[in-house]
C-alpha cells in the first residue's frame, strides 16, 4: 500500500522534468530564430553575381601590378580590389576581370619599396609556386601600400624582406654550368643553368623552374678559380667559361662554371659575409 502513493509522486516528478525540459528547448529554438540577421535579398543576389569570396582585409581599390619571372618580367598593367582572403594576397586583372591568387606561404623574398612620382609606391614580391620562380611587382598610393607593408611585415619573416633598407636589386639570371670534377682532376661541365642571387638566397634554374636553392648564411667558403689552360683548349673548348665558383657550406659543396665568376664569387662573398679566395691557375693544385 505504502509503495503506491511513493510511485505516483515519481511519476510526478518525471512529467514535471519531461515538461520543464520541453518548455526550455522551445524557448531556446524562440530565440534563435528571433535573434537571428537574415541577410537582404538583394545583399544575397548581389553575392551571387560578384566573383569575389568575401574578403578578409581590403588592401586596395586599385593600382598597377606586373606579374612574371626572372627572365620575363612582363608590362604593367591594372588591376582592382587587392585584399587579403584566406591566406592569399587576391587581385583582380581589370581588364580581363580574372582573380590572381598569391599565396603567403610562398612569398620568398619582398624588396625595398620604391618612390615613384604622385606619392607612388613599388615593392616587388618574389614568390615560389609549383616549382616556378615568380615576380610580383605592385604600384600603390602611399597609404594603400602602407597597409600592404603591415600585412607582409607580420606574414614574412624578417630574413626574406627588405622593407625599410636600402635597395638590392637581384642579379640574373646568369647563364652557368653545373661542373665536376674527375678522378684524374679534370673538370667537366654539367647541364645549362641560370644563377639567380637574391640578397638572401642563390637560386639555381633551369628555364624558370627551380632546381635547387641556396641558402646564403650557410656559406663558409667561397673560391673564385681560374680554368686551367691546356694545350689547344682555344681552339677545341672555346665556349668554356674561364673559371669557376666553388661554394662550400655547412651541408654541401657545390661548383659552377660561368663567365663572370669572379664578379658573381665577390658579390656572393659580400652577401653571406664570407672571405673570399681568388686561385690562378699557377696555384690552382694547392688551394682546391
Amino acid at each position: 500500500m505504502t509503495g503506491t502513493p511513493m510511485l505516483e509522486i515519481g511519476l510526478i516528478a518525471l512529467a514535471t522534468l519531461a515538461t520543464g525540459g520541453l518548455i526550455a528547448l522551445a524557448r531556446t529554438r524562440w530565440q534563435q530564430q528571433s535573434f537571428r540577421k537574415p541577410t537582404p535579398q538583394a545583399q544575397l543576389e548581389a553575392l551571387e553575381r560578384t566573383q569575389f569570396r568575401k574578403p578578409y582585409l581590403n588592401l586596395a581599390q586599385a593600382g598597377l601590378y606586373r606579374f612574371g619571372t626572372p627572365s620575363q618580367l612582363g608590362s604593367m598593367q591594372g588591376f582592382n580590389h587587392l585584399h587579403l582572403e584566406y591566406g592569399d594576397l587576391v587581385l583582380q586583372d581589370a581588364r580581363t576581370k580574372h582573380l590572381l591568387y598569391f599565396p603567403l606561404m610562398s612569398i620568398q623574398w619582398v624588396s625595398a619599396i620604391s618612390l615613384q612620382p604622385g606619392d607612388i609606391s613599388e615593392l616587388t614580391i618574389h614568390l615560389e609556386r609549383n616549382g616556378i620562380w615568380h615576380l610580383l611587382t605592385l604600384r600603390l598610393p602611399q597609404m594603400e601600400m602602407g597597409m600592404l607593408v603591415k600585412l607582409l611585415r607580420q606574414a614574412v619573416h624578417p630574413s626574406r624582406r627588405n622593407i625599410g633598407n636600402a635597395p638590392q636589386a637581384p642579379i640574373g639570371p646568369i647563364e652557368a654550368f653545373y661542373t665536376e670534377q674527375t678522378l684524374q682532376g679534370e673538370t667537366r661541365l654539367g647541364q645549362g643553368i641560370g644563377l639567380y642571387l637574391l640578397p638572401h638566397l642563390l637560386v639555381v634554374l633551369k628555364g624558370e623552374r627551380v632546381q635547387a636553392k641556396l641558402d646564403l648564411s650557410s656559406i663558409r667558403r667561397v673560391l673564385a678559380v681560374e680554368r686551367s689552360m691546356k694545350t689547344l683548349d682555344n681552339v677545341f673548348k672555346r665556349h668554356t667559361p674561364d673559371g669557376m665558383i666553388r661554394l662550400y657550406s655547412m651541408s654541401e659543396t657545390v661548383a659552377f662554371a660561368l663567365v663572370q665568376y669572379r664578379e658573381m664569387a665577390d658579390e656572393i662573398g659580400a652577401l653571406s659575409r664570407c672571405p673570399v679566395e681568388h686561385v690562378y691557375r699557377d696555384d690552382k693544385v694547392n688551394k682546391i
